[in-house]
C-alpha cells in the first residue's frame, strides 16, 4: 500500500474512533455554537497528541513503539503536532509523527533511520 494511501486510511479509522468518543462527550454536555473567532482546538496539549501518536502507531509497528518511550511532542507554528519517539538508535529508528492540532488530520507518519 502506498504511503499516501496508508496516511488516508489512518486518517479515517481514527476520524471514526474520534467521533464515536466526542459523540459521547457532546452528549453528556450542553451544545455551545462556536463563532468564527473561536476555534475547537481538538489537541489541545502534549499528552493529547502524544496518545493520539500511540493509537496510530500501535497497529502499523506493533508493541515495539514502547521501546522507544518516553515520547516527545513539539508544537510547530502553532498547528501541527510533531511527535518523536526518544531512543532513535535502540530499535533501529525514530518514530515521528506530524497531526493538525485543529483538525487531527495526519500529515506524516513514518520510522526514519
Amino acid at each position: 500500500m502506498k504511503s499516501k494511501n496508508k496516511i488516508l486510511l489512518l486518517n479515517v479509522i481514527f476520524l471514526v474512533l474520534y467521533a464515536k468518543s466526542f459523540g459521547q462527550v457532546v452528549s453528556k454536555t450542553n451544545y455551545k455554537s462556536i463563532s468564527n473567532e473561536e476555534q475547537l482546538i481538538l489537541i489541545p496539549d502534549t499528552a493529547t497528541a502524544i496518545k493520539i501518536a500511540e493509537t496510530i502507531w500501535l497497529p502499523l509497528y506493533g508493541k515495539d513503539i514502547y521501546k522507544e518511550i518516553p515520547f516527545r511532542a513539539k508544537l510547530i507554528n502553532d498547528s501541527i503536532w510533531k511527535v518523536r519517539s526518544t531512543n532513535k538508535y535502540r530499535t533501529g529508528g525514530e518514530y515521528i509523527i506530524k497531526i493538525n492540532k485543529k483538525t487531527c488530520f495526519v500529515y506524516y507518519v513514518n520510522r526514519e533511520k
